[in-house]
């Protein structure tokens, strides 16, 4: 989306020479990149969290039977327990 802005369209000659807005659109997108850096971390600990309270509840049987499934395994993918 942003990646393919060509430079001048953010720093434009009429804002030239400080260049106040294209250097107020460039922060403005470190700080939406630092705000989504943020909220996916958070949203994958919470989701680490969950498949970790699951984990623990399973008993050690249940935790071999569940590796031991491999066509489980290839449908599931990254969605699993032990990921």
């Amino acid at each position: 989306m942003l990646t393919h802005t060509p430079p001048t369209e953010i720093y434009r000659a009429s804002d030239a020479p400080y260049y106040y807005r294209g250097n107020k659109v460039l922060i403005s997108i470190c700080a939406l990149s630092l705000l989504a850096f943020v909220l996916q971390r958070e949203w994958l600990k919470r989701l680490n969290r969950r498949k970790e309270r699951v984990w623990a509840s399973m008993t050690v049987e249940e935790r071999a039977s569940y590796q031991a499934d491999y066509k489980a395994r290839e449908e599931e993918g990254n969605g699993r327990l032990d990921f």
